[in-house]
C-alpha cells in the first residue's frame, strides 16, 4: 500500500533505476569527456601538432572508456568504437 501517490506510473524500482542511468551516464561524461580527454589533449598539444593531439587524445579517452567497460574482447572493441564515433560527432556538431 503506497501512502503518498505518485504522479508517475512507474513503480518505484524503475524510477530508481532511470536514475541510476542518467546519473552514471553524466558521471562517465564529466570523467571521460570533461577531465581525461581534456587532460590528454592538452598534455600532448606541447608535443604534437594540434590536430593530431586532439585526434590522439579522443583515441586515448576512447581506447580507456572501452577498457573499463570490457566484459569481452569484442565488448571492448565496441566500446571504444562507440566512444570514439560519439565524441567525434560531437566535436564537429560543435564546429
Amino acid at each position: 500500500m503506497h501512502l503518498v501517490p505518485s504522479a508517475c506510473p512507474c513503480s518505484p524500482p524503475v524510477q530508481g533505476l532511470g536514475l541510476l542511468a542518467l546519473g552514471a551516464g553524466v558521471g562517465e561524461e564529466t570523467l571521460f569527456r570533461g577531465f581525461l580527454q581534456s587532460a590528454a589533449i592538452q598534455g600532448l598539444a606541447g608535443v604534437l601538432p594540434a590536430e593530431f593531439a586532439t585526434a590522439c587524445g579522443l583515441a586515448a579517452a576512447s581506447v580507456v572508456f572501452g577498457a573499463l567497460h570490457a566484459l569481452t574482447p569484442s565488448y571492448f572493441l565496441f566500446a571504444t568504437a562507440a566512444g570514439f564515433v560519439f565524441v567525434s560527432g560531437l566535436r564537429r556538431a560543435a564546429v
